[in-house]
């Protein structure tokens, strides 16, 4: 089997749902029999005579979303008959009533692919940190995406500090398919309720973030208009694979809003293996910014003033070597510098000042006072390590809604994300007005706007 071609039946299709709006189901299945590429996305419209969540069904169940082991395309794909190449563990509806032998015959095709991708050349024959690889953040209610930059179009192999996972990644940004594609391989986690892959593909006009185990599948796809997030499953005795999860909205800030435990259960694990953190959760900047009443501690302030004369040094290394110095002072220094009085400082000391807070905040799609009273992002600061940050969020989160916020500080782990989102859902039953999220309100870049590996999406 042609493991590439797989990988880019899976996103063709995946794209076409996405982007079909005006068009018939039938003809999102029959673009997968011809060569692909990744069509334009328009503003998706709803259908008046059938809902977006039973289209995607319709079409799950067609066999067209047959889940792949990555949505990674490397280009336009030639003779792919619909279903073909599709992993036969993952085809809908297939079911020979021995899901265990099915599985691992999964196993061996993953397996068989280890050592050509281990063959692959290494890209620069250097080491990256993993959060060199993907960058995601929400800018005005849009997901934004940048890779890695400089890779080829061909597949490279790529090295990360301290990961024991193999990195596959390629990049093209001149042609009208996809635009490129980062994938974590995890050879050794083929047990059932694990992930073997997990990627990021970008295209003109959208993305797709997925996992892939034996048995399971789950993805976000994401375009102008149009959010997807579902789970399909393979029955271990019947081999029976079966949609589990569907999820539809306009926007990823909907989706996060309406569908919070499932944004956690499926989406935030998939971005962590892919970033190494949750890029969703509210950055230091934008949690300063937000709760203005947190103040400095009196070090890191006195850090930043001795710091400031290198930061408008001629000599340009001097000015890079004290930025760097000052990205080390991490939390503690982007709150300095937030409450710093810059009137008296040059233009220069203001720009990195300030590119040093940017590259703290992961939330941009709401402003500072906006998320201050914001009731979504004041329950994220809640979950927040800081025990300062935890009240400072939840006296706003008390004043907002006129009572008091139980929450027991000493829950951890699920225990303690399950509570937040009762705590969501309660909030949203007594003011629905306010877990409801506004718009976007600024419009998407073009769509051919990919400068560097970047994408936006809604």
């Amino acid at each position: 089997m042609n493991f590439m071609r797989a990988l880019a039946m899976v996103a063709a299709g995946l794209v076409a749902l996405l982007c079909s709006a005006g068009s018939s189901w039938a003809d999102a299945v029959a673009a997968m029999s011809g060569p692909v590429s990744a069509p334009p996305c328009a503003p998706a419209t709803r259908s008046a005579t059938k809902p977006d969540e039973a289209r995607g069904r319709d079409l799950l169940a067609s066999g067209a979303l047959a889940a792949g082991p990555s949505g990674a395309a490397m280009g336009p794909v030639q003779n792919n008959a619909r279903g073909k190449n599709a992993p036969l563990a993952m085809k809908q509806g297939i079911g020979n009533g021995n899901g265990g032998a099915v599985r691992e015959q999964q196993r061996r095709s993953i397996q068989a692919q280890e050592t050509q991708m281990r063959a692959m050349p290494l890209f620069n024959d250097k080491q990256y940190k993993q959060s060199e690889l993907t960058h995601l953040k929400l800018v005005n209610g849009q997901l934004h995406a940048e890779l890695l930059p400089g890779m080829p179009n061909s597949q490279v192999r790529i090295g990360v500090i301290g990961s024991k996972s193999l990195w596959v990644g390629n990049m093209q940004p001149n042609l009208q398919s996809f635009t490129g594609s980062i994938q974590r391989f995890d050879f050794d986690q083929l047990d059932d309720n694990q992930y073997y892959l997990t990627s990021l593909s970008i295209y003109p006009g959208g993305m797709n973030l997925q996992v892939n185990g034996i048995g399971r599948y789950a993805s976000l796809q994401a375009a102008p208009g149009r959010v997807l997030l579902y789970v399909m499953e393979t029955d271990k005795e019947t081999g029976q694979t079966k949609q589990t999860v569907m999820l539809n909205e306009q926007s990823l800030q909907e989706l996060r809003s309406k569908h919070p435990q499932e944004v956690r259960r499926i989406l935030v694990p998939i971005l962590v293996r892919l970033c190494g953190e949750n890029p969703l959760s509210p950055g230091a900047g934008d949690i300063y910014g937000a709760l203005t009443e947190l103040q400095p501690d009196a070090a890191a302030t006195q850090a930043i003033r001795g710091l400031l004369p290198r930061l408008d040094a001629d000599a340009i290394s001097e000015r890079d070597a004290a930025t760097a110095e000052l990205q080390k002072l991490g939390r503690a220094g982007v709150l300095a510098a937030m409450r710093m009085d810059q009137s008296n400082l040059s233009e220069e000391q203001k720009a990195r000042l300030q590119a040093f807070i940017s590259s703290q905040r992961t939330n941009a799609e709401i402003d500072d006072a906006t998320a201050a009273n914001d009731p979504d992002f004041l329950i994220d600061c809640l979950d927040d390590a800081d025990a300062a940050i935890q009240q400072a969020a939840r006296q706003r989160l008390q004043k907002l809604i006129g009572h008091d916020v139980k929450l027991d500080e000493h829950l951890t782990g699920e225990a303690r994300q399950a509570a937040l989102d009762q705590l969501r859902d309660a909030i949203r039953k007594q003011f629905p007005t306010k877990l409801t999220p506004p718009a976007p309100n600024a419009p998407a870049p073009a769509e051919n706007s990919r400068d560097h590996g970047k994408v936006w999406t809604h």
